[in-house]
């Protein structure tokens, strides 16, 4: 049942909150990464073929330990964020984004009038079953959900000034992956080119009072993006922090070997 959005809070008093991705369907990762002390949690529907039947265990898990959870859509269509919320997230992570116009869809799609025009059930998940007050369900939506739009394509960087004013908007996301192969150098995030176009996002946004996140590999990577002005780093994810673990692990093995 929809409740106070920690993250949001936490952004709100300036914190440096930190997340991580879940790809893995199994709740009990979730569970794990909740203990372990992330502050958010986003389950991963773009790149991996989790479904809304597999993706609501998750949700629970996630608030069972008071981690807020995010669910990072597969593109900006309104019965993919209505699902999403009304299973129990937090907020949204919207990829893809190219225009203002864009944003504002995202926008009518997760929050109720007047602030949006997302389709309205009062039995869902997320308001309890019925069980909360409309009133104070319609509250918690429009005061407490994250919408976050990411910034990643060639035309959403050209338009981020136009994008940055859309009432509603909480946070761009800097996607460094495919903003590489926006500007020409896919895969090489550490390039130039990349580093020149996320710091110029960040000031930008920043200067917009909008927050404003990104990825990171490294704790060391994550400190140093923090240092830029960046208020939220989803750090590794399950998947990448598995397979560095059983890769360190090992090595380790092998170099002590006689």
């Amino acid at each position: 049942m929809l409740g106070t959005n920690k993250l949001k809070k936490m952004l709100l008093e300036g914190k440096k909150p930190v997340g991580t991705y879940v790809k893995t369907y199994d709740p009990a990762i979730t569970e794990v990464c909740s203990l372990v002390g992330y502050d958010c949690i986003i389950f991963d529907n773009e790149h991996t073929a989790m479904s809304k039947e597999s993706m609501a265990p998750m949700l629970r898990a996630a608030e069972l330990h008071g981690c807020t959870a995010l669910v990072r859509v597969r593109e900006n269509n309104a019965s993919m964020i209505l699902q999403a919320l009304d299973a129990g997230a937090y907020g949204v992570q919207v990829p893809n984004i190219r225009t203002a116009d864009e944003v504002k869809d995202a926008v009518n799609s997760m929050y109720y009038a007047p602030k949006g025009g997302r389709g309205f059930a009062n039995t869902t998940r997320t308001a309890g079953y019925g069980l909360m007050p409309v009133d104070e369900y319609i509250q918690k939506v429009n005061d407490e959900l994250l919408c976050i739009c990411y910034c990643e394509t060639k035309e959403a960087y050209e338009n981020l000034d136009e994008i940055l004013k859309v009432e509603g908007l909480d946070m761009v996301f800097i996607g460094p992956s495919d903003l590489s192969q926006a500007l020409g150098v896919l895969g090489n995030v550490k390039h130039p080119k990349v580093i020149e176009a996320m710091d110029d996002i960040i000031k930008r946004t920043k200067a917009a009072g909008k927050f404003v996140g990104t990825v990171a590999g490294t704790g060391a990577g994550a400190a140093e993006l923090y240092n830029k002005g960046v208020d939220l780093i989803i750090l590794s994810s399950d998947h990448g922090m598995m397979a560095a673990g059983a890769k360190a692990m090992l090595s380790e093995l092998k170099a002590n070997l006689d």
